[in-house]
């Protein structure tokens, strides 16, 4: 009956007609660059610092993950998992990750800042959970061990290329001279069968300062021509160390590298022949202990709500001049696609600190917010569809960190919290390519308040809108960044249009850890036009099906 009564009200305001004040949203069936499903995976860090260490929290006596646990990753449908780490990879030996014969078990990693993590959920744990999940794999190894002189270069590229023998290797391969039998080390430890990394990333943000600071000490020079050359001759290294074991392997450097050297480095033509993706890391977020009105900076909790949501909203991310977001945009990605690379968004996150204190507004709360926000930064990297091969959001599975997309609450529940919940949203509802589409009537709001590390936001659209789609489909990915209702009239082809939504639940943290809850429903399409009402602070996605 519920159901009926949904449909008799859709049909009753699709005949209404549209009028100049309304947000239009016109979808055509020309395909303007290819989706890959990729884009929407997730990062399984183990990190070592601020009371979070990821699955290392979760696991079992034997070092897998509970069911209750694999139930919900299974849920999410991931397509591709970054694994192990990010920071601290590069004070990883992976070996650490696996059993070693003469070994009692497996030592700690000490990670960047010298604190102790655990190595129960290593390779084989992973390998199997991937497995049951039907994950691709980034693997990521330890760059800085060659760069930074901690190991002879052709020992630690070596090294490197000893993971990928042990996880991608079947039994009885011939390996390079000089290299152990890694599959039969596999083979020893319970697993005859290769596991498969799908990618290999080579180290994580070199532009960081810590990490260039030590190649540079490492080098004994800070010239820039110098320090290009030192990291091209390095990873000649590595690239050839490790397509010698796998010549199969999809490889990942960084795209951004600190002191202006990527355009040198990125231009060396064995690096454009033998390295497919770049990759690239977008954060928002900071301290919100205080924000900046009219210069000054004042606790958070004396702000206006709305306008503190607006401007928490607005970001991450580049803005058109329409509101709509634009994902890194242009200038970030052009050396990358200039040179032929294809971005692979290995990191990216919306993370506040002390948010709590975040009043809360008609729309929700902060949660709600990250919700909105990561919605619309993904709208973003649809529009640079073409632009990426993959990405893997951050933190996948946390019990410290308030970016994971599960994470263990205080009192042990666990909770999908919203940023996950809609990457996983649009994993499930997008087509294969970008549609050309055009939005009108979104209002623009400007926010005044600076935000973190982020400044002043653009102005932005109250609705964030484009579409998906395929032969016979069209997905309109539609974002109320607003705090009231906003409707949406969508004009394409077809006949028959199911509402996907990410509805908002409550406003308040306490409201049983359910900030948004999914639902579907039928809505009428007539004469190529239906009309949605999109809640504050909701996220949909219109399928549309039909010639």
């Amino acid at each position: 009956m519920k159901l009926l009564l949904l449909v008799v009200m859709s049909l009753v305001l699709a005949t209404v007609s549209t009028t100049a004040a309304e947000i239009v949203l016109s979808i055509r069936d020309t395909p303007q660059g290819a989706v890959d499903a990729r884009l929407f995976g997730q990062f399984l860090e183990r990190p070592s610092w601020d009371k979070e260490t990821g699955p290392e929290g979760f696991v079992q006596a034997d070092g897998t993950l509970p069911p209750e646990i694999m139930a919900q990753l299974a849920a999410m449908r991931i397509p591709v998992v970054r694994f192990p780490g990010g920071t601290d990879i590069d004070f990883i030996d992976w070996t650490d990750l696996i059993d070693v014969p003469g070994r009692a078990q497996r030592p700690p990693t000490i990670g960047h800042r010298g604190i102790a993590v655990t190595n129960r959920y290593g390779w084989h744990e992973y390998a199997s959970t991937a497995d049951q999940l039907g994950w691709e794999t980034i693997a990521v190894v330890n760059l800085l061990d060659g760069l930074a002189k901690r190991k002879p270069l052709a020992e630690a590229a070596a090294h490197a290329a000893g993971l990928v023998a042990y996880l991608n290797l079947p039994l009885g391969s011939t390996l390079p001279t000089g290299l152990r039998d890694w599959p039969a080390l596999r083979a020893a430890n319970g697993r005859p069968a290769p596991a498969r990394a799908h990618y290999i990333q080579l180290g994580n943000e070199w532009w960081v300062g810590g990490f260039r600071n030590t190649a540079e000490a490492a080098l004994g020079t800070k010239d820039p021509s110098a320090l290009a050359a030192w990291y091209i001759e390095v990873l000649h290294a590595y690239i050839t160390a490790i397509h010698a074991v796998d010549p199969t392997v999809e490889l990942i450097i960084d795209a951004e590298m600190g002191g202006g050297i990527e355009a040198l480095v990125l231009a060396d033509p064995l690096l454009r022949r033998a390295v497919r993706h770049v990759a690239i890391h977008i954060y928002a977020g900071g301290s919100l202990k205080t924000v900046i009105r009219d210069g000054q900076h004042i606790p958070v909790t004396d702000v206006d709500p709305v306008a503190l949501w607006r401007s928490m909203v607005a970001i991450p991310g580049e803005m058109d001049d329409a509101g709509q977001s634009r994902g890194l945009g242009a200038a970030r990605t052009a050396l990358a696609t200039v040179l032929g690379y294809q971005v692979a968004l290995t990191e990216w996150n919306w993370n506040f600190w002390e948010a709590k204190q975040v009043p809360v507004t008609a729309a929700g709360s902060w949660r709600h917010a990250g919700g909105v926000a990561v919605a619309c930064l993904l709208n973003g990297f649809l529009r640079q569809s073409e632009v990426f091969s993959m990405g893997t959001q951050s933190l996948l599975l946390g019990h410290g960190w308030d970016i994971a997309a599960l994470r263990r609450l205080k009192d042990g529940t666990m909770v999908r919290l919203p940023q996950g919940q809609v990457t996983t949203f649009y994993a499930a509802h997008h087509g294969p390519n970008r549609l050309d589409s055009t939005l009108a009537g979104a209002a623009l709001t400007t926010p005044t308040l600076g935000v973190g590390w982020n400044g002043l936001p653009r102005p932005a659209a109250v609705v964030d809108a484009l579409a998906t789609g395929g032969k016979g489909l069209r997905i309109a990915h539609l974002v109320n960044r607003d705090v009231v209702t906003q409707t949406v009239v969508v004009r394409a082809a077809g006949s028959t249009a199911i509402l996907h939504l990410l509805r908002p639940v409550g406003g308040l943290d306490a409201v049983a850890g359910v900030w948004y809850v999914p639902e579907s429903q039928p809505v009428a399409m007539i004469d190529g036009t239906c009309r949605i009402e999109l809640p504050a602070a909701g996220i949909a996605a219109l399928e549309i099906t039909g010639p």
